[in-house]
């Protein structure tokens, strides 16, 4: 199975430059030019960014993402607090493992699960805010126009137990390229794109992480 999350590292500064060329990376370091500020330098804390995140999932084969709040993490070493869950998807098998892991040398991490009856899948983070956005509203459109093979309602079954939260179900978007060409033709414009663009950028997100 192959799903999608969106969560990602934010810089907030009212100062930062708006106007971005390019960004390059250096380790940790990250340098990003703008047209009208020339270079500026920022880094990326790595411990900052997962030391209060887990994942995991149950035995009635939810996903999870968990993430303690910045006010209290501080606290949590001397007292238990409540977390705040950042995205939930309903796999449908029980989960027995969850790795952070790359497919290929230097590639993009993922999160490599498994399941009790042997399925494998992957969790993989999107990038950019256009992205999410694109997916989102195509997976709206594929859950009214395509056919899944089991005839439940998606919806419903990625939300079984908890409401799906911030995460795309990468099998189902994939049914888009099966559609006849009249409704592929009608979910593009929906989208304002043509359907060899949503076909290209299914196809990017697939093989991101692996090729």
């Amino acid at each position: 199975m192959l799903c999608f999350i969106f969560i990602a590292c934010e810089y907030h500064y009212y100062q930062f430059p708006n106007l971005i060329y390019t960004i390059h990376t250096q380790g940790d370091r990250i340098v990003v030019s703008d047209i009208q500020e020339s270079v500026t330098y920022a880094t990326y804390k790595n411990r900052e960014n997962h030391y209060d995140t887990v994942v995991g999932g149950d035995k009635f084969g939810n996903f999870f993402v968990d993430r303690l709040p910045a006010s209290t993490s501080e606290e949590v070493d001397e007292d238990s607090t409540v977390t705040h869950f950042l995205c939930e998807y309903h796999v449908g098998e029980s989960l027995i493992s969850i790795n952070r892991t790359t497919l290929i040398a230097g590639g993009k991490e993922i999160l490599c699960y498994t399941t009790i009856l042997g399925g494998i899948g992957v969790f993989i983070l999107f990038i950019n805010h256009e992205d999410v956005d694109l997916f989102q509203n195509l997976e709206m459109h594929l859950i009214e126009n395509a056919s899944l093979l089991c005839g439940r309602d998606h919806l419903a079954y990625s939300s079984y137990y908890i409401p799906v939260k911030n995460v795309i179900d990468g099998n189902l978007y994939e049914q888009y390229n099966l559609l006849p060409y009249e409704r592929k033709t009608m979910i593009a414009e929906e989208l304002n794109k043509t359907v060899s663009e949503v076909s290209k950028k299914i196809e990017d997100m697939s093989v991101r992480v692996a090729f």
